[in-house]
Order: structure tokens, then sequence, then C-alpha cells
């Protein structure tokens, strides 16, 4: 069976099932479950469809996953200009509480992260700190570009992580406690973290790569919550995410978890078995990262979507 009849058969069955019959569907993946032969494909809008096909070569539609579509008036409150201005107000509201945090994202720092597109003037955070004034932070942010790093992410994720209990308590739930590590059930260090702006299909969210200098880095997601009305964090899990999930850990990571001593007979074999596997992703960290990103945006949506 050629994928021409597959297509033909997928305009077959379109109006049936709501779809366009123009869209163009590519064959993603092909497989076999039982007697039955099955091929994955998908369209640019993320749907999936799967065509079985018998021993006889009928073919039949085995599963269609339509990609979520957000109504419009929740993704009107997941604008980039929201979440950052929210972002860089939550700054200033841990520099409130705790006078301890590096008082450079207030000079020199933030300066130089605005040269380089992903921060904000100091005049803007000093207005919002003396006078409740968002207006230039609101102004600011509009410039900030797809894909931009935002620096003082990590500053701010270590100030509200919740190693000593201060901060995590004073400031209660935000989006450093929604993605830890004992709540998500998945273990990895932040050591290293990185904050990236990413807009698609009209959805505004900062994506965390973290991990320790060991790890493969993990993925989260930071979007703003109309509903809670805070910065929320969301944890990909499955094929969403960049882990070991035989493990659950971080690449790097699995004898965190893993209760072998050094003498074990086994050690060499399962770590050299985890160490490819690590250095696989690594080598092909290209292809691997936004495949799992584009399905984790889909559970970011769905999750979303349940609030």
């Amino acid at each position: 069976m050629s994928t021409d009849d597959c297509k033909n058969f997928i305009e077959s069955i379109a109006e049936e099932n709501n779809l366009k019959k123009k869209d163009k569907w590519k064959r993603v993946k092909k497989y076999k479950e039982g007697e039955l032969v099955l091929r994955d494909f998908e369209n640019s809008t993320g749907d999936v469809l799967v065509i079985a096909e018998n021993k006889n070569g009928k073919l039949s539609l085995h599963s269609l996953n339509k990609e979520t579509q957000l109504p419009q008036e929740i993704k009107a409150s997941l604008g980039k200009e929201k979440l950052l201005t929210e972002f860089f107000k939550l700054i200033v509201n841990v520099h409130r509480k705790d006078h301890s945090f590096k008082t450079d994202i207030f000079d020199s720092y933030c300066y130089y992260t605005k040269l380089d597109g992903g921060g904000i003037s100091p005049e803007a955070l000093v207005a919002y700190l003396d006078n409740d004034d968002q207006s230039l932070i609101e102004k600011e942010v509009k410039n900030i570009k797809n894909k931009t790093e935002i620096y003082p992410g990590h500053t701010l994720i270590y100030q509200l992580e919740d190693f000593d209990d201060r901060l995590s308590n004073i400031m209660g739930n935000n989006f450093v406690s929604d993605t830890h590590p004992d709540k998500v059930g998945i273990l990895y260090d932040k050591e290293n973290c990185y904050m990236y702006l990413e807009e698609k299909e009209g959805i505004s969210y900062l994506k965390m790569e973290c991990g320790g200098d060991w790890e493969n880095p993990v993925m989260a997601f930071i979007y703003w919550s109309e509903k809670e009305n805070r910065l929320k964090g969301f944890f990909p899990k499955g094929d969403g995410n960049i882990y070991n999930q035989e493990t659950a850990t971080a690449y790097g990571s699995e004898f965190e978890k893993i209760d072998m001593s050094y003498d074990d007979p086994r050690r060499d074999k399962l770590e050299l078995k985890y160490e490819n596997m690590m250095v696989e992703i690594e080598e092909n960290a290209d292809k691997y990262y936004p495949k799992a990103e584009k399905i984790g945006f889909k559970q970011l949506k769905e999750y979303i979507l349940k609030e």
C-alpha cells in the first residue's frame, strides 16, 4: 500500500471527521500491531491520524488525535506583554521581600541584558519598586522578541527555589515550586537554568531549561494563569520532555535513585547503558529537544484548557 493510497483514504474520510480536504499530511511512522500495519500521519496544525491496513490490504481509521485549540478568550490572557510584565514585577516583589536579592538586577546587569534584548532598564524596575508604576515595564517588554533569552531568569529561579524555605513561604505559590522535582516526581538539578521567550499559536510562555553540569537538561514552561492570577509552572511529562523515563530522573542522575553499590556486577552494564542514552541525546539535541517541546506544548495547552 503506497503513501498516496493512504492520502486518498484520508481525503475520503475528511468530511465525516471534520478535516480539511486540502490539508497536507506527512507520514511520520510505519509499524506493526498484531496483524495490522499502522501508519501515522501528521498535518501542519499538529493533528495526528493513524491508518490501519489489514492483511487483505483494506484501510481503516485506527485513531485521530486532533490538536488542542484554545478558545480566543483564553488566548487573550496568554500574550507576551502580560507574561513578561508579571515576570519582571515578580523580580521587584522578591526584592521587596528579601533585600539580599542580587542588587545588580537593578543596575548594570539589567542594563546590559536590555542591550541584548533579554531584559529591561533599571529605570523601569525602579519606577515599579518606588511608585508601583508598571507602565515602563509594559512598554519595554514589547521589544523583547521570540526566542530571546531572559537573562534575569536564573537569578530569580535561585531566589525562589525551595532550598531554605525562606522566599518560598513568603511568596507563596510560584512557578519554581510548581516545577520542583519533589512535586513533579522527576529528579533534576537547577544548578544551570536558562529561560527563553516562546511564542506559538498566539500563546506566549517562558521555556526553562534546567540541569546540573552532569545532566542533560529538562524543560519546564512558565505561563500567566488568569485563573490563579500568578505565573504558573508546568512540567511536561513522558515524550513531552527529555529525561530518563525508566528512572524518573534527568539523564546523568540515574544513580541518585538507583540503590546499587559500586561493586555490584550489574552496575557497569547499567552505567554504560545510561551513558550511551545520554550521549545519543547530546549528539542529536537538535532532533530530540524540538520534538519533545512540540509534544510538551500540546500538553501545556491541554493543561490550560482544564484549568
